[in-house]
């Protein structure tokens, strides 16, 4: 029997810091989903691969990932921003979300991800 390994969306524009997450990810014993670059790639990702938890950059190419993050409290996906700009960028129903400080590190990226799956 196959194990099921923890899906983790990622959501980043940047396709150097998407890499990074993804190898990371793989390193910390999950499988990455995406990464997507934009909300439409997202949400279809979300939609066909129910990730167990995400990571998602705040500033995307022509917006942002609030909405995205909405969608994931609606689905009960945990989630935490990804941002150079701290928690003051955020808007105030999602001001008590996770944040993952850029730059971070692969210790940053496994304590999240560790309170992100419980």
């Amino acid at each position: 029997m196959r194990v099921q390994l923890p899906r983790i969306l990622i959501v980043d524009d940047e396709a150097l810091i998407a890499a990074l997450l993804s190898d990371w990810i793989v390193e910390l014993g999950h499988e990455p989903v995406g990464p997507a670059a934009a909300e439409d790639a997202a949400r279809q990702l979300i939609d066909s691969t129910s990730p167990h938890a995400a990571i998602l950059d705040v500033s995307l190419s022509g917006g942002d990932s609030f909405a995205l993050a909405r969608t994931c409290r609606e689905r009960s996906i945990p989630f935490a921003f990804a941002t150079g700009y701290g928690k003051d960028r955020l808007p105030p129903d999602l001001a008590d979300s996770p944040v993952l400080a850029k730059p971070f590190t692969f210790d940053d990226v496994q304590q999240v991800l560790a309170n992100l799956l419980g």
